[in-house]
Parts: structure tokens; C-alpha cells; sequence
């Protein structure tokens, strides 16, 4: 995916026991699109998300938005367990399943890991979901984080400084995410809270912990319909059948327009997610530059 928006260069190191490799954009053509990006993440952005997300990041070449990333930096291989088969003494192969090992850990060209503390948006944006995201810092046994000597690569131009100001004060002050905002300081202060074995208190502490998440759900949801202008195209009559498209819509077929009918409601609440109303205003402005 990085070699669609940059032309050369790195994009992941690899650490084993064998030493340290990085991985280059494959060579090739020119990227197929240079103009501006931007990348929208949070606490299940994991993994491959992230090796992406950092990328990009450490390129300049998008701005990254959202709510820090998962932090899964490592790579993992199944080892299996058991004996295998001897044919001389007639005894067959013996299965004791397999031990999942971690082998590898990937590191930001920039030398930095994406292990544990994951990717730091360039914008960050309230997120309800935050509260009860588990993310690789919470595991148990998570491996630390650490850094190696970064590789050269040349940056894209730095963005405007005032676009980002500019984006939090938009941010600051709209509604949705001043909600969200709220209710998050309410779910942080409830943590780890003392629930009362009264089942008429218990009942009603889950009404007051329901009502707050009732309200980020719909701050989530509070764009205009006219915030985003989605481009419904693609799927044509008779091939709807699907996760996401047909399933979603109990296997309906298309209309007359080639929109099958479960996209209907997925394009309505891309109109309305705030998430990606931000996105694309930060978007319009990198387009004024």
C-alpha cells in the first residue's frame, strides 16, 4: 500500500535473531497518487494498520488522525508440538498442538518501534471508544518498547503549522466532539468503579453508565447529512450477496442505480460520521495550499 503514495525509499524494518532488515517500496513505476492524504486511525489500528500509518507519518507524506494506534509491533509464527511419524517401528505422528512464538519486531523507519506505545496521531481527535479499547500496553507479559538506528529517507515538505491549529480549534468547538469529550471524563472517572450488590442501585448505575455511552453513539453520529458527499457506484444487479452488502440487507438484490441495497445505509452513516467529516475538512484546506 505505501508504494501507491510514495515513489522510493523504506518502509519497515525488520528485527529477528538473524539481525536487522528493512523493507523498501517495491521498485517500479511512480506512485499513483501524490496529492493530499490523510489517514484516519485508533486503538484497533493494529499491526500492518500501523506499519502503514507510521509510514506515511514519517514521510509527512499524509496527516495522521484520530487516537493512538494499538501498539502491536511484532511478528508471530505457530511451532507445532509433538512427534512425527516412524514408519521402521510402525508408531504414527503424535500431535501436541503448537506454541504460537513472537519472532520478530517492527521498528519505524525513523528507528522508533510500533511495539506497545503504537502510532501518535499528527491530530488528535476525542475518541468514546477509548475507555474499554485493550490495546498491547495492557497485555501482561507485552514486550517493552525500544529503538533502533533509523534509515535515510527523504521527507515530503512539511504542512502548514496553522492547518493544524486551525483544525483544533475547529475541533475544540463542535458539538459532537465536545460530547464525546464530556462523557469521556465521566467513563474515566468511573474506571474501576465499586458496583453495588443492591440489585435496584446496580440496575440504575447501568442506566447512568448506559446513558453516557447512548451519548457518544450518537455524538458519533451529529455531521449533517451534507457533511460528506459519498460517490455510490460499483456493485451491479445479482451480485450483492455478501458480508457487508447482501447479508447486511438480508440478501436483497440491487436497484435499478447498481447500488446494492445494504450500502445504502453503510454510505448514510459515512455521511454522518464526524470522524470523517473532520478528514475531509482537513483535506479541503491541504488542497487550498
Amino acid at each position: 500500500m505505501a508504494a501507491l503514495f510514495i515513489d522510493h525509499g523504506p518502509v519497515v524494518q525488520l528485527k529477528d535473531k538473524f539481525g536487522i532488515n528493512g523493507m523498501a517500496k517495491n521498485p517500479g513505476p511512480k506512485a499513483i497518487y501524490d496529492g493530499p492524504m490523510t489517514v484516519l486511525v485508533n486503538g484497533t489500528s493494529a499491526s500492518a494498520s500501523e506499519i502503514f500509518a507510521a509510514a506515511m507519518q514519517d514521510y509527512r507524506r499524509a496527516i495522521i488522525i484520530g487516537s493512538p494506534t494499538f501498539g502491536k509491533g511484532t511478528a508471530q509464527e505457530n511451532v507445532a508440538m509433538g512427534k512425527v511419524a516412524d514408519r521402521i517401528h510402525n508408531r504414527p505422528a503424535v500431535s501436541y498442538g503448537a506454541i504460537r512464538l513472537s519472532i520478530k519486531k517492527f521498528y519505524r523507519i525513523n528507528g522508533g518501534s510500533t511495539q506497545l506505545k503504537g502510532v501518535t496521531p499528527d491530530l488528535l481527535l476525542p475518541d468514546g471508544q477509548d475507555y474499554s479499547t485493550v490495546r498491547e500496553k495492557d497485555m501482561p507479559f507485552a514486550m517493552n518498547w525500544d529503538e533502533i538506528a533509523p534509515m535515510t529517507f527523504e521527507p515530503y515538505p512539511s504542512w502548514d503549522s496553522a492547518l493544524f491549529r486551525r483544525a483544533v480549534a475547529r475541533v475544540d468547538r463542535d458539538p459532537a466532539f465536545s460530547m464525546i469529550r464530556e462523557n469521556e471524563k465521566w467513563l474515566d472517572a468511573h474506571r474501576n468503579p465499586l458496583y453495588s450488590l443492591d440489585f435496584k442501585k446496580f440496575h440504575a448505575e447501568m442506566d447512568t453508565l448506559n446513558d453516557h455511552l447512548a451519548q457518544i453513539t450518537k455524538a458519533r453520529s451529529m455531521a449533517p447529512d451534507d457533511g460528506v458527499r459519498v460517490r455510490e457506484q460499483g456493485l451491479s444487479s445479482g451480485n450483492v450477496a455478501g458480508v457487508g452488502n447482501g447479508e447486511r440487507a438480508g440478501n436483497r438484490q440491487t436497484g435499478g442505480n447498481g447500488v446494492g441495497a445494504g450500502n445504502g445505509e453503510w454510505t448514510g452513516q459515512l455521511k454522518k460520521d464526524i470522524y470523517i467529516r473532520e478528514a475531509m475538512n482537513i483535506l479541503n484546506e491541504m488542497n487550498k495550499k
